[in-house]
């Protein structure tokens, strides 16, 4: 699933750069408000105050999405002089990366990662996690239309589904309804009960 992919990268780049705490937000379809498809290193409390806010917030986070630009803060100072309420979210922060999961020209989400000791993100930590997200928005966009396909294909295959089965005297009826195909695929899939 896209939060199941964004979870991963964001987990593999808190592991590598040994970060403190990690998000992950995705946007949600109508484009408002970010969703938490992953948190680590946070109380439950935290979690719960930030499991879906504006995208118009003054977080880090927030900002990463609607500028599609990655945000490198190196001190506490960057973090909390430019987005005060960060403190909500980690008061002990002193150096954070927030980069931007970009598919095709559009921001789909952002990671986070946060660290309790300042952090100097030289050239070979940049590359990295510029990479990780870049490939992270792109597998994040075939996720989502993976998705979007898949819910497709359920809808019209439960609309031609009948409401019912017909009765027949003497008989007991029952169906298995099992796709021809995998994906977007509707049609090919006919039974049918005949009173003879």
């Amino acid at each position: 699933t896209p939060h199941e992919v964004a979870a991963t990268a964001a987990a593999q780049g808190a592991e590598a750069l040994h970060a403190s705490s990690a998000w992950v937000a995705i946007v949600d379809a109508d484009r408002r408000t970010l969703e938490l498809a992953h948190a680590a290193g946070h109380s439950e409390g935290t979690v719960q105050r930030f499991r879906s806010f504006s995208l118009d917030a003054e977080l880090p986070l927030a900002e990463a999405v609607r500028t599609a630009t990655p945000l490198w803060l190196e001190t506490a100072d960057a973090i909390f002089g430019r987005f005060p309420r960060f403190a909500e979210v980690r008061p002990q922060a002193q150096s954070a990366a927030l980069l931007p999961l970009v598919d095709g020209g559009a921001a789909l989400g952002a990671i986070g990662l946060v660290f309790d000791a300042p952090r100097t993100f030289g050239p070979a930590d940049r590359d990295y996690l510029l990479t990780l997200t870049r490939l992270c928005g792109q597998a994040l966009g075939r996720a989502r239309v993976y998705q979007t396909e898949h819910d497709l294909a359920l809808t019209l295959q439960q609309a031609l589904l009948p409401d019912g089965l017909p009765r027949a005297e003497g008989l007991e009826l029952a169906v298995r309804y099992l796709p021809t195909a995998d994906g977007a695929a509707a049609g090919g899939d006919f039974y049918d009960a005949l009173a003879m």
